[in-house]
């Protein structure tokens, strides 16, 4: 298992939760089949959207805001070491048709994702972009 550094903004979290309060965290899921494969195809796949783009003149704004992607383990033993056990977890926003058919085919990519979304706690998490992690904080 990877160590995680502490972060200020958990312990915050863990600190302002009352003893026997319940925490919810969203995160992005880093091993989503999604993610994967837009690391994989990017370098391919990027050059060829902007030249349609440029084709078709449209423009972007370059995306710059970053998350930090966390695995449902690794959000589980962050909380723990602040006396947070874990009650419920799930993924959310599956994204079935991952990079890059679901932006050549959004409607289809749609219609998956709607009949997915109710099996986001099975092993269909895989295809989750994001985590929930609902915990408890334990008595002092």
């Amino acid at each position: 298992a990877r160590a995680l550094a502490a972060r200020p903004w958990e312990a915050e979290l863990a600190r302002v939760t009352r003893p026997g309060g319940a925490l919810i965290v969203s995160t992005p899921h880093r091993r989503c089949l999604n993610h994967m494969a837009t690391r994989l195809l990017s370098p391919i796949v990027t050059p060829a959207f902007a030249a349609v783009k440029w084709l078709l003149r449209r423009t972007s704004e370059p995306h710059t805001v970053t998350h930090r992607r966390f695995t449902a383990r690794e959000l589980e033993q962050l909380f723990a070491r602040h006396g947070c056990t874990r009650t419920g977890l799930a993924g959310y926003n599956l994204e079935v048709l991952f990079y890059p058919w679901h932006r050549l085919l959004p409607g289809l990519a749609l219609r998956v994702k709607r009949r997915a979304e109710g099996h986001q706690d099975s092993w269909m998490r895989v295809f989750a972009t994001g985590l929930l992690l609902r915990c408890q904080k334990g008595q002092p």
